[in-house]
């Protein structure tokens, strides 16, 4: 996410100060920030996953997930 983060910075850098074509050429910000998601998509299914391991079906441990992480464990 810092690299994602860092390229990004970067691209609106190079937009504020005219140079367009390094802002649109960017993409590697873009492939970091899908990266980071789907590794942090993978890190919730394994909480949950350990969380919920020693549960029956009827209960649900939320903790260790963010706010979107759990409203998405939530509505499958």
């Amino acid at each position: 996410m810092r690299s994602a983060s860092r390229h990004s910075r970067d691209a609106s850098n190079a937009f504020l100060r005219g140079d367009h074509s390094a802002a649109h050429r960017s993409s590697k910000a873009q492939e970091q920030w899908a990266v980071a998601e789907k590794l942090n998509n993978e890190a919730a299914k394994e909480i949950l996953f350990l969380r919920n391991s020693k549960f029956d079906i009827r209960t649900l441990d939320l903790h260790g997930l963010h706010k979107t992480e759990a409203l998405q464990a939530l509505s499958k």
